[in-house]
């Protein structure tokens, strides 16, 4: 973040300029990073790619390089103005960090920049909590944002564009507030107002959180309401949570009809959030006590059809591929597998909502069918039989089961 100081050369006309002035310009080259204009054809998907502007390359910092006198004005500035966030995290994922990055290192050991960094307002660390839950990545990532984009970093954390089930209850979390400036010492600066809006992003995006901790320079009384509001989640209304995923469900289901498959994947991202969320929840117990099992055997039911449309949309994908002049094998062996565990973790959902449901026989035999499509896609025509016998056992007049069965046998 702080480069060697510049060469004390003598003071070009630049600085004939008021120092109001110099101040404004400063503050318009370094307290914007950039910001690229979005095409809109592809904004969405391009929200879901990480964009690290590191502060270093960019060329408007070369006026830090300028001399001494202009180093240290625009440095203040820069400082100042762009409120700085350190954040770290440990053996945690993070697939989506929009807004952006101004620093960033997957290496704090050999690269100390971040920790080193003395003029941040906040330091935020997420660890996860040893229980497995998290997906694990690297044992640590350091980066720098700005307080602007402090909500959007947490929006994307907490929803579908991280798919973190488990985050509320199995990682722990620790937000430190800073004064680097000493800006509290002035009676006109508005302390509380400031520690206010630098901590209204997580008031805004965490529900159910059961470990976080407020320290630094902060008020007691407002690290205690926080506090409350992010560990605080509200029941659900099971007749409204059962419809929005059936919403959900049906909203993708069209688009995979339509072979739209990237909304068609975010679609049953955002279901299969939901349903882990809850489960993994601090409110499962009440579930389980207050909404019985038939809510969750309705869960149960909704995630085995959830995996049935993933499992369908991987073998849409590679019946697509393998109609190209040159297959990638690889893939297709990829996508057999995955449609491989999805049938199996469709089988076992009655165990994972702890209720008493089991897959009917259409069920078992859609699961079959598509297994064996996907093997017969992949080359692997020996448990392509396999597969499709057990189908026509639990379905014995499909005319879709005997098509993919005479297909397969074609190929034997």
């Amino acid at each position: 973040m702080e480069s060697s100081l510049p060469p004390a050369d003598e003071p070009p006309h630049f600085m004939v300029f008021p120092l109001e002035v110099r101040q404004q310009i400063y503050a318009e080259l370094l307290c914007s990073f950039g910001e690229p204009k979005k095409d809109p054809e592809t904004a969405e998907e391009d929200a879901n790619m990480r964009r690290i502007d590191q502060v270093g390359s960019l060329a408007q910092t070369a006026i830090l390089r300028t001399n001494r006198q202009i180093y240290e004005e625009a440095k203040e500035v820069m400082l100042k103005q762009n409120r700085f966030v350190r954040i770290f995290t440990y053996d945690i994922k993070a697939l989506t960090l929009p807004g952006p990055i101004i620093v960033y290192t997957t290496d704090p050991d050999n690269d100390p920049i971040v920790e080193q960094f003395r003029w941040a307002v906040m330091s935020y660390t997420i660890m996860d909590n040893g229980d497995g839950g998290t997906q694990l990545q690297q044992s640590t990532t350091n980066f720098i944002i700005l307080a602007k984009d402090l909500g959007a970093f947490l929006r994307a954390l907490v929803g579908p564009e991280n798919n973190y089930p488990t985050l509320p209850t199995g990682t722990e979390h620790k937000i430190v507030l800073h004064d680097p400036f000493r800006l509290s010492v002035d009676p006109s600066y508005d302390t509380l107002e400031v520690q206010k809006r630098l901590l209204q992003p997580f008031r805004d995006h965490f529900r159910g959180f059961t470990d976080v901790k407020i320290e630094g320079n902060v008020d007691n009384e407002l690290a205690q309401t926080v506090l409350a509001e992010v560990s605080n989640e509200d029941m659900p209304d099971p007749q409204m949570f059962i419809r929005d995923v059936v919403y959900l469900m049906d909203e993708g289901y069209v688009y995979l009809g339509n072979n739209i498959f990237f909304k068609a994947s975010q679609a049953w991202i955002r279901v299969d959030l939901k349903l882990k969320r809850l489960k993994a929840g601090k409110l499962w117990q009440r579930v389980k006590e207050e909404f019985g099992v038939v809510f969750r055997d309705r869960l149960a039911d909704l995630c085995c059809t959830l995996l049935g449309h993933m499992a369908q949309q991987n073998v849409a994908e590679m019946q697509i591929a393998s109609n190209m002049e040159e297959a990638d094998a690889e893939m297709l062996s990829q996508k057999y597998s995955e449609v491989r565990r999805l049938g199996s973790l469709a089988l076992s959902a009655g165990t994972l909502y702890e209720g008493h449901w089991q897959p009917s026989a259409a069920q078992r035999g859609h699961i079959m069918f598509r297994a064996a499509k996907a093997a017969r896609f992949a080359g692997d025509i020996v448990t392509a039989a396999i597969f499709i016998h057990g189908a026509l056992m639990d379905q014995p007049n499909d005319a879709s089961f005997m098509q993919e069965a005479t297909e397969i046998k074609s190929r034997e």
